[in-house]
């Protein structure tokens, strides 16, 4: 993967009144989300979905993983960052998420999950302190993260 300059972004949550998370997004949304980041200087990124219902995750993490395959986009989005739903249910440590979407961590959800995204979910956010926390990491730490290689020039 070769990114012609310009910042990195590991966390995108949308742009431009565009949500990764939204039941509603498209590809022409994500296409105008990766020129407006480019126009501003981010080279790359990775779009990130939050603790979302689970028809939310059948419908855009498919979507997205056919956007880091389109010509324009290519290189553009270095992989899905999934900000959840293995977060906190506490008030103030999950912050915005919705705590009815909240999950304990689920080894076999991830994998679902990770399918979904043809296995291009490279971050994950987890509350390592929730129990089942461990059980997911390690095994995601080790056999369901590819992480790309970066080159700049």
């Amino acid at each position: 993967m070769l990114i012609r300059g310009g910042f990195v972004d590991l966390q995108v949550n949308g742009f431009l009144g565009f949500d990764f998370s939204s039941p509603q997004l498209t590809m022409d949304d994500i296409r105008a989300v990766t020129r407006g980041l480019v126009e501003r200087g981010t080279g790359a990124y990775c779009p990130t979905v939050i603790t979302s219902p689970e028809e939310t995750y059948r419908r855009n993490l498919p979507l997205l993983a056919a956007a880091m395959r389109e010509p324009d986009m290519r290189g553009r989005l270095l992989g899905i960052h999934l900000e959840g739903p293995f977060i906190s249910p506490q008030d103030g440590a999950r912050g915005a998420h919705a705590r009815e979407h909240v999950r304990k961590p689920d080894v076999g959800f991830f994998d679902e999950l990770q399918r979904l995204a043809e296995g291009n979910v490279v971050l994950l956010t987890v509350a390592p302190e929730v129990e089942g926390a461990l059980d997911l990491i390690r095994p995601v730490s080790y056999t369901h993260l590819t992480l790309p290689t970066i080159y700049s020039v």
